[in-house]
């Protein structure tokens, strides 16, 4: 790397930076990864460490790095490497110190953005969740709250055209589900890039930001075809009741009063109980098998199906030491995220709920509360507050979509080293 490219790179820190593809590329590395892998680990032998250009971005309650598409081996299978020295995985001390993961899974994450040639898309996005521990990287399912991301990151980097007033919508297909999302966003008076500063806040989330709108676009089925993979509102798994619902991500929903726990725990009440932990983990991949999701209990993804622990509406003590009062919630989630008790809720996880509880029978729609905190929005309640999403179906019962609102902000533009 020369020092005009370096130096040039630095320019996309200023407010009005010039979109790193309009510079000259970095030279990629020439060597395959099987021959990267081997003078790194040679003995005595010493390499400089490659560069790839990259953002870093907070989206909703998660943070990624993101990827132009093109400045990435062709070969895919070369992927999984350079995402895992990024992030700095795998770590067995859970901290991923040796790269910019933070040793949740909410923050270990990998996008990767380029040009759709979808008829219904402008933006294809690839999402990559990085294990802490292990070296395994998942890109079995779907992020939503990075989903919150693209549209801005597309827009900065002129993946689409400028908007024509005030705010812009971008049409993005996620390539890990086939599933369409539209996400709208304001963009600044000069139209340069998306916005940040505005007055919406997200549970989980510091501060406000510029709200962004996403729309997720007939989402059932997104992994396996079908609402209901199993056929059923209610399926048997592990001798308890439970409801497998497939939208936005294949999800399972078990009731809290099932598994012996109130269901308003907070994340190291959770943390410390581990037989429940290992009882989910089981009902997690009994509920990817009933799914069609593996042939054996033995083989589920690590990601997905995601499952969450649900109650009635309840007061309940969330992160910051506060109180929620029942009357402010529609239902109660703790969500497992990649084995771990999430801090808020995969949004994704609260998409589905929101479907789940229009499907009757289901013991989503059964634990809701009797009226509605907000018409036409489920509230959910988890460990830092609350979300909430909108469902729209036709007169036959479709989902149509689901919609729900983020915020997201760049941290960081330039080059990363692996």
């Amino acid at each position: 790397m020369n020092e005009l490219s370096l130096c040039s790179r630095v320019v996309c820190l200023s407010r009005h930076y010039i979109p790193y593809f309009s510079l000259q590329p970095l030279s990629r590395p020439k060597n395959s990864l099987a021959s990267t892998f081997s003078r790194r680990t040679s003995r005595g032998v010493q390499t400089s460490q490659h560069s790839i250009p990259a953002a870093y971005w907070r989206g909703g309650t998660s943070r990624a790095v993101i990827f132009h598409r093109r400045d990435l081996p062709v070969d895919e299978s070369e992927w999984p490497f350079i995402f895992l020295r990024v992030l700095g995985s795998p770590d067995k001390y859970h901290r991923q110190i040796d790269g910019l993961g933070a040793g949740i899974s909410s923050l270990s994450k990998v996008c990767i953005v380029s040009p759709s040639t979808h008829l219904s898309a402008d933006i294809d996005y690839t999402f990559a969740a990085v294990g802490i521990t292990s070296d395994d990287v998942d890109f079995s399912g779907n992020c939503g709250n990075i989903m919150s991301v693209i549209g801005p990151y597309a827009y900065n980097h002129r993946l689409v055209p400028p908007a024509s007033k005030s705010s812009v919508t971008v049409r993005i297909r996620n390539t890990n589900t086939s599933k369409i999302i539209h996400s709208t966003f304001p963009v600044t008076d000069d139209r340069i890039e998306a916005a940040t500063g505005g007055d919406y806040s997200i549970a989980g989330v510091p501060g406000t930001g510029a709200e962004i709108s996403l729309s997720f676009q007939d989402p059932a089925g997104s992994k396996t075809g079908a609402l209901l993979p199993s056929g059923n509102a209610i399926d048997k798994l592990d001798g308890i009741d439970a409801t497998c619902v497939d939208a936005a991500n294949p999800c399972i929903f078990a009731e809290a009063a099932d598994l012996g726990v109130g269901g308003t725990e907070l994340l190291d009440e959770i943390s410390g109980n581990l037989p429940l932990l290992q009882r989910l983990e089981k009902i997690r991949h009994l509920g990817g098998r009933a799914m069609g999701m593996c042939h054996d209990t033995e083989n589920a993804p690590r990601c997905v199906p995601k499952i969450a622990v649900v109650s009635k509406p309840a007061t309940y003590k969330v992160m910051n030491g506060k109180d929620f009062e029942q009357d402010h919630v529609d239902i109660v989630a703790r969500v497992m995220s990649d084995r771990q008790p999430h801090r808020t809720i995969p949004l994704t996880v609260a998409v589905c709920m929101a479907v789940a509880a229009t499907v009757r029978g289901s013991i989503v729609e059964a634990l809701v509360g009797p009226r509605k905190v907000k018409e036409g929005v489920l509230t959910i309640g988890h460990p830092s507050g609350t979300i909430e999403v909108g469902v729209e179906k036709d007169e036959a019962g479709n989902v149509l979509n689901a919609n729900v609102k983020r915020t997201a902000r760049s941290l960081m533009e330039g080059v990363v080293y692996y």
